[in-house]
C-alpha cells in the first residue's frame, strides 16, 4: 500500500527516475540542470510503495516582491504519477498535504503552470497572471553592446537586477525578485534548453536581458493558502471594508467569517466568532481575488522563471 512522506533534501535525486519517465521531452541535459539547481532545494512530497517513488509534487521556492515585502512563494512543479498508479487519488493527497503545509507556515498563496486548468480547478486554483515571454528592460532602446549573460560579471548582473526590480515595482504588485544569481540560474536554464540569455548594454551599463525563447505558454494559476496572510499583504488604491463568510474544502483554517479591512498603511483580516447574517458576502476561497476587483494581487503579478 502506498504511503506519503516528505523527502529529505539529500533524497531528492530519488525522484529523478519518475521525472524522466513522465517528462521525457525535457531530455537529459535539462534534467541534469534541474536536479543540480532547482531539484536540489525543492521540498518534495511523494507517495511510495515498497521503497519506490510512484507519485511526486515539488515545491520550488521563488523569492518574490509582494507589495514591497520579500516573501518566499512556492511554485508547484513536477506533479507526476507513475502511469501504473494513476487515478488512485495520489495527486489529490499530495496537493492537500502541500497546500495544508503552506497554510500552516502562513504562506499567502501558491502558484503553478497547468498542463490543463481543469485538473487544478477542483483544488481551488484559478487563472491568474499570464506567462509573459518578454525582455527584462530598464532602459531606452538602442543598445550598443550585447553579451551572453554567462559572460557578465556579478557587478553587471546586480546592476541590471536593481534597475529591473525598480521598473517592475512600478508595474506590478507582485513579481519575482531579480538578482545576479537569478540571472545566473536563468542563463544555466537557457543553456540546458538549447537557448540563450543575452544582456544588452547602453552607455556602458546593462539595460536589458533578452531571452531567445519565443514559445507561448498558458496563463498561470494561483491559489490562496493562508487567507489572513494573503489579505495582510495587500496595499489597496482606496481604503475599504467587507465581511466575508469563507469556505475552503481543503484548508480548514480558511473557513469562517472574517472582517477584511483593506488599508494602504496595512490591511487587516480578523476572524469573527459568529457568522454575520445578511451583511457578509458568502464565497469560496477561490472567489476572493475576483471580489477584490482592482485590488486583486493576481491581476497585477508577474512571477515566472523567465524574463
Amino acid at each position: 500500500m502506498a504511503s506519503f512522506r516528505i523527502l529529505g533534501r539529500h533524497e531528492n535525486d530519488r525522484t529523478r527516475p519518475l521525472y524522466e519517465a513522465v517528462f521525457p521531452e525535457d531530455g537529459p541535459r535539462f534534467t541534469d540542470y534541474y536536479y543540480s539547481s532547482r531539484g536540489a532545494v525543492n521540498r518534495i512530497y511523494v507517495m511510495e510503495e515498497e521503497g519506490k517513488i510512484i507519485s511526486m509534487l515539488h515545491l520550488n521556492p521563488v523569492m518574490a516582491n509582494c507589495f514591497g515585502t520579500l516573501r518566499t512563494i512556492p511554485y508547484i512543479v513536477a506533479v507526476a504519477t507513475d502511469p501504473s498508479y494513476r487515478h488512485q487519488g495520489m495527486m489529490r493527497t499530495l496537493l492537500h498535504q502541500a497546500l495544508g503545509d503552506c497554510a500552516q507556515h502562513s504562506v499567502p498563496f501558491a502558484f503553478l503552470m497547468p498542463a490543463s486548468e481543469e485538473i487544478y480547478r477542483p483544488f481551488g486554483f484559478r487563472s491568474a497572471w499570464p506567462w509573459r515571454r518578454e525582455a527584462d528592460c530598464a532602459g531606452a532602446p538602442g543598445a550598443e553592446l550585447e553579451k551572453k549573460a554567462e559572460d557578465c560579471t556579478d557587478e553587471e548582473l546586480s546592476l541590471l537586477a536593481g534597475r529591473v526590480n525598480r521598473k517592475l515595482a512600478e508595474q506590478f504588485y507582485i513579481f519575482a525578485l531579480r538578482s545576479a544569481e537569478y540571472y545566473r540560474d536563468l542563463s544555466r536554464e537557457h543553456e540546458a534548453s538549447g537557448e540563450q540569455l543575452t544582456v544588452l548594454f547602453k552607455d556602458g551599463r546593462p539595460v536589458c536581458a533578452v531571452s531567445s525563447v519565443k514559445e507561448d505558454f498558458p496563463p498561470m494559476m494561483a491559489r490562496i493558502t493562508d487567507l489572513v496572510s494573503f489579505i495582510r499583504m495587500i496595499r489597496p488604491a482606496k481604503n475599504r471594508e467587507m465581511i466575508l463568510n469563507v469556505t475552503d474544502d481543503i484548508i480548514p483554517s480558511n473557513n469562517g467569517t472574517f472582517r477584511v479591512s483593506l488599508r494602504r498603511e496595512g490591511s487587516v483580516c480578523e476572524r469573527l466568532e459568529e457568522m454575520q447574517a445578511g451583511t457578509a458576502v458568502i464565497c469560496d476561497i477561490s472567489g476572493i481575488p475576483a471580489l477584490l476587483g482592482g485590488d486583486d494581487p493576481f491581476a497585477s503579478a508577474m512571477i515566472c522563471e523567465e524574463v
